[in-house]
């Protein structure tokens, strides 16, 4: 299985992500998760004031999606 790599640090520490979130810098998020039997996923954010917003996700291959 292909597993997405990125740098989170300056420093070049490399980091997998099979699936999750994960923290970034500057108030970021990295979400990857896998849904073979999906065409879309959304990731739905909750405020303190209640309200909702959604944000798709994109497909990547084998039926995993990041944001």
């Amino acid at each position: 299985m292909d597993m997405k790599q990125f740098d989170i640090f300056s420093e070049g520490a490399r980091y997998v992500l099979p699936v999750g979130a994960l923290a970034l810098p500057e108030n970021a998020t990295y979400f990857r998760v896998w849904a073979p039997g999906r065409r879309t996923v959304e990731v739905e954010f909750q405020r303190t004031d209640q309200r909702t917003r959604r944000h798709p996700l994109a497909r990547e291959e084998n039926g995993f999606f990041t944001a």
